[in-house]
């Protein structure tokens, strides 16, 4: 859905902002498989649905999985389970993604959005790693943005970026 307004009070009274489908567009496999985020001031959004990872200003929404092979890389049926979040920090994407229908996430994805990190098709630049990552939570912490992830066995939550480091996603 879409809102071409924001919700507001006026006079004392209430007026909802109007919401109109997004028509043409898949939908989110989980409820972590979706963020929203700003590059440059323009809010967006990107999710994951079963044809690949997909973004969109609210106006306009394009995938941004085409350059993998994404039915070879990713367990289409267990993507209820993906994880998708964004780090501020360096402008990208990350998606926690189980790769062999094993039941839990097992390798990452990580687009990175920055303009000047486009290919020449305008796709993002991918990298990937191996990553046993069940969940992930961004947030402000003295003033230096963070990213948690929460190991998908042992229970432990990593501090896998901030500000200064980026540190491995496999617990």
């Amino acid at each position: 859905l879409v809102l071409d307004g924001l919700p507001e009070a006026t006079g004392g009274l209430f007026q909802n902002a109007s919401a109109r489908p997004f028509l043409g567009q898949p939908g989110c496999v989980g409820r972590q498989a979706m963020v929203s985020f700003s590059i440059s001031g323009e809010p967006s959004a990107a999710w994951v649905s079963p044809f690949g990872v997909h973004y969109t200003n609210g106006q306009i929404a394009r995938r941004i999985s085409d350059d993998l092979d994404w039915e070879t890389e990713v367990d289409v049926a267990s993507l209820s389970t993906a994880v998708l979040q964004w780090n501020p920090n360096d402008a990208t994407l990350i998606l926690a993604y189980d790769s062999d229908g094993g039941g839990s996430n097992d390798k990452y994805f990580v687009f990175h959005m920055d303009p000047i990190h486009r290919k020449s098709n305008s796709q993002p630049k991918i990298t990937r790693g191996d990553g046993d990552i069940a969940c992930m939570a961004a947030g402000m912490v003295s003033n230096l943005h963070r990213i948690y992830a929460g190991h998908t066995t042992n229970g432990i939550v990593y501090l896998d970026y901030d500000n200064t480091t980026t540190k491995t996603l496999k617990g």
